[in-house]
């Protein structure tokens, strides 16, 4: 009797196109997420430093100002009297300014007892955040030309941020406003 020898069986090594095709969903899946999570941290970590740069800038020149009038105080005063971290100084075009992490400018306006610290291009998702952060600080917090009220709700606050959904400037005053002269 003969007896017929079959060859063994090959075994199929690797993956088969389903099991690549979920195993590539999966990874995707993963990197979407850690893309996520790495966008929102970097926008708290900017954000944070912003509140820093115009706490600090207001800081100083309340310093500078002595408990006096802030007239005559500009970004370039405190520059020039190193109050302002060289980190935070860009040279554009021969003249020194802040810009904020945003890519927007930090600016001054000083008049007798007021001090403004404005920012400009501050995302909308960011500033609920700052106006929450430093509501304590200031006398008035504005986004745009919205004043933001001590008693403001998180719902409002989040409208005059998100308003035109496009970055937004806001002021940071300190001290109060000058009388209008009639």
């Amino acid at each position: 009797m003969t007896r017929k020898t079959y060859a063994p069986r090959r075994r199929n090594v690797g993956f088969g196109l389903i099991e690549l095709m979920i195993t590539l969903g999966i990874g995707l899946a993963l990197v979407a997420i850690a893309v996520a999570v790495s966008s929102g941290v970097r926008a708290d970590s900017n954000a944070s430093k912003m509140q820093t740069q115009v706490l600090q800038i207001s800081s100083q020149a309340t310093t500078m100002a002595n408990g006096g009038a802030f007239d005559g105080m500009t970004l370039a005063t405190l520059i020039r009297a190193e109050k302002i971290p060289n980190s935070w100084i860009v040279d554009n075009d021969g003249t020194q300014t802040v810009r904020n992490p945003f890519g927007g400018d930090i600016t001054l306006d000083a008049d007798g007892g007021r001090l403004d610290v404005i920012s400009t291009n501050v995302p909308a998702g960011v500033c609920t955040t700052v106006v929450n952060n430093t509501m304590g600080s200031f006398s008035q917090i504005l986004v745009g030309t919205e004043q933001i009220e001590t008693d403001a709700t998180p719902a409002e606050i989040a409208n005059a941020c998100a308003d035109s959904g496009a970055p937004v400037q806001m002021t940071f005053r300190t001290g109060v406003q000058p009388a209008a002269m009639d």
